[in-house]
């Protein structure tokens, strides 16, 4: 969706006009443009990468009751059995 929105080009084209001082200057549209993307992309990353943490995390909380509950239960049955 990101690539679409702003595609690699403009940014390249950005950097260029940044680092090397070029005849035309750059329209100050152009560089918010470029600027509203590169946040974009930089807002997406982390983004993804909360989501992909929160799930494992969530994931990892879950198995790590399930371990105890089984371990709990397991026991319960070995010393209801043994008594």
């Amino acid at each position: 969706a990101f690539l679409k929105t702003c595609p690699s080009s403009t940014l390249r084209q950005l950097h260029t006009s940044l680092t090397k001082k070029e005849s035309q200057p750059v329209s100050s549209t152009y560089r918010s443009f470029a600027l509203y993307c590169s946040i974009h992309a930089i807002f997406n990353f982390y983004l993804c990468s909360l989501y992909i943490f929160i799930f494992e995390f969530l994931y990892v909380y879950i198995m790590y009751i399930y371990m105890h509950l089984y371990i709990f239960y397991f026991t319960f049955v070995y010393v209801y059995i043994k008594r």
